[in-house]
């Protein structure tokens, strides 16, 4: 899916001029990649690229205009500054990028005697990852949102009524972006964390240490309830959900890196409805919207291809295996980015 930054420049040089300059720097960035010295970890022409899709996807117009002046800025240095603040963004989207939650077992539900005992069961609000799984089952009706597939322990439990044509899977709670605060770590963890979050903020217009702060990142505005496969596919941004063309509410059209092989199991169309709007409020279009665009800058510039080349030799070195703490491997995943 690695694609050429699209020409000519796309905005206006007088009513867009601060995003116009800055594409044309990383279009001639691309066009010289092989003349420019590698200053960073990531391939020059992955730097331009990098740098081109997130003006071009960012999701709102103040996050494009954020990303284009700094660029612009740090133009001023002249290649090398470029190459670090795409290395820098590279590394503040793998904050969103990574989750260890679909990496390891899917917890179980208790037993319940009934569908009402293990509503009751339920806090209005998700209070941990444990309990957001639980009351998301219940707002997708004890299924893979994606596939449909039904929910094995909540068949085990009686807590739906088995289809006609039931497929079972075991379901896991995704988080649409990935976010892990910044407590317990050290001064330095502790500052480039906040300059992560200072880059989502900006970029997607949201603001991460108000809405995920605490148990609030396992807000079912956050959480998809997923297969197994499926988990491990959105996580790694190998599918991600993009807004109806039409502009339906609360209806994605998926999209993968590889359509026949990610997605032979989803339909063309999703629609998330929900039983009880209040308790069971649905995904959040804003979290969607900054996850498709992560997937699409990473995988459109190749920086996707790195990520999760680093992410196979860390599992083959067994460091992601471990039962630590996510905000723990992700900066120890950082230092090797």
């Amino acid at each position: 899916m690695v694609t050429p930054l699209p020409r000519p420049n796309q905005y206006n040089a007088s009513s867009q001029f601060i995003p116009h300059t800055a594409y044309n720097r990383c279009l001639d960035l691309e066009d010289q990649h092989k003349q420019v010295s590698q200053h960073v970890r990531l391939d020059v022409l992955v730097c331009a690229r990098f740098l081109g899709y997130m003006i071009l996807e960012a999701p709102t117009d103040e996050g494009r205009m954020d990303v284009a002046s700094e660029i612009v800025r740090c133009a001023k240095t002249g290649d090398i500054g470029l190459q670090d603040l795409a290395e820098s963004y590279k590394n503040h989207f793998f904050r969103v990028f990574y989750s260890s939650g679909c990496r390891t077992p899917a917890p179980t539900h208790p037993s319940f005697y009934n569908k009402e005992e293990y509503v009751y069961s339920l806090s209005a609000t998700a209070a941990s990852h444990a309990k957001s799984k639980q009351l998301a089952l219940e707002r997708d009706d004890f299924s893979c949102v994606l596939t449909g597939k039904t929910d094995t322990p909540s068949i085990e439990n009686d807590l739906v009524k088995i289809p006609q044509s039931v497929v079972p899977t075991v379901t896991r709670a995704s988080h649409i972006l990935n976010w892990s605060a910044s407590e317990g770590l050290t001064d330095d963890n502790r500052n480039y964390a906040a300059a992560a979050d200072a880059v989502l903020n900006r970029f997607g217009g949201i603001d991460v240490i108000k809405e995920f702060d605490g148990s609030n990142l396992h807000r079912l505005e956050n959480i998809l309830s997923l297969s197994s496969d499926a988990c491990t596919w959105f996580s790694d941004s190998r599918i991600w959900l993009e807004r109806d063309s039409q502009g339906l509410p609360n209806t994605y059209r998926p999209s993968s890196t590889k359509p026949s092989v990610y997605l032979a199991e989803i339909p063309n169309i999703i629609s998330f409805s929900t039983p009880d709007p209040e308790r069971l409020p649905l995904p959040d279009p804003r979290y969607l919207a900054v996850h498709v665009a992560c997937a699409r800058v990473a995988h459109m510039s190749g920086a996707a291809e790195y990520i999760h080349k680093v992410l196979r030799d860390m599992e083959e070195t067994d460091v992601l295996r471990n039962d630590g703490p996510s905000d723990a491997l992700y900066h120890a995943l950082v230092r090797l980015l």
